[in-house]
């Protein structure tokens, strides 16, 4: 499989081997963000996979939409799931920023 969730009692493979989707929260930066680690020798994702491991991390994807740096335009794009997501160069993380999504509920 493209990435599968690991417990304590798996043998998992060195993280040295491993690329990771790296996420963080408004008023964080990637520095300090939280790591997904992909299996051994992912070097891409869709944002429907992206969107799959933030969810399995506890990310609530109602609550909360990511954005990759979209280096051909200099800023953060949506990830929408046919979004294609990859590791460039001899980079080892993947950083996507979440930002709140807006309430339908709440007034503007």
């Amino acid at each position: 499989t493209r990435f599968t969730l690991q417990t304590s009692q798996m043998s998992a493979p060195s993280t040295s081997e491993r690329n990771a989707l790296r996420y963080f929260y408004p008023g964080s930066t990637a520095r300090n963000g939280n790591l997904v680690f992909l299996a051994p020798g992912v070097r891409s994702l869709t944002g429907a996979e992206a969107g799959e491991l933030l969810s399995l991390d506890g990310v609530d994807l109602t609550r909360w939409r990511a954005r990759y740096r979209h280096d051909e335009f200099e800023g953060w794009a949506a990830v929408l799931d046919d979004t294609a997501l990859e590791f460039r160069g001899d980079r080892r993380t993947l950083d996507l920023s979440l930002e709140r999504r807006a309430d339908p509920l709440e007034r503007r």
